[in-house]
């Protein structure tokens, strides 16, 4: 399976990057300026402008994605967005998604779903 990934900032700038192996998905996590980005996201918010949670999205091939937020200094949330229907369907474009979250995670927990994403084993994911 071959992944990619993307950063989105707090004023909504994002950047695509070419596919990484597990070992850089969870490098590229640890390393984000977390609290730089909320300090922006909370001077949007306090200036009235429009913000969102900066985050990181890391995108499967096969239409799974894994999208970790944080909007608190070592509080973080994902978002785990996938394909239903079958494979056929998907093939021809007409695939549903859906999406689970889960959220006040510490950053253990979800260098553990980036793990468990890159791994394939999706039915861990959440828990």
């Amino acid at each position: 399976m071959r992944i990619t990934y993307w950063e989105q900032s707090a004023d909504f700038e994002s950047k695509e990057y070419e596919e990484i192996d597990l070992t850089k998905a969870v490098q590229i996590f640890k390393s984000r300026h977390w609290f730089e980005e909320i300090v922006v996201m909370e001077r949007l918010m306090n200036s009235g402008k429009e913000f969102c949670p900066p985050g990181i999205g890391y995108v499967s091939d096969e239409g799974y994605i894994l999208h970790v937020c944080s909007e608190e200094k070592d509080n973080y949330s994902i978002h785990f967005i996938y394909p239903t229907g079958s494979k056929i369907l998907r093939k021809l474009g007409l695939e549903d998604q859906e999406t689970k979250s889960t959220i006040n995670l510490s950053e253990e927990k979800v260098i553990l779903a980036i793990e468990n994403f890159f791994n394939e084993s999706y039915d861990k994911l959440m828990k």
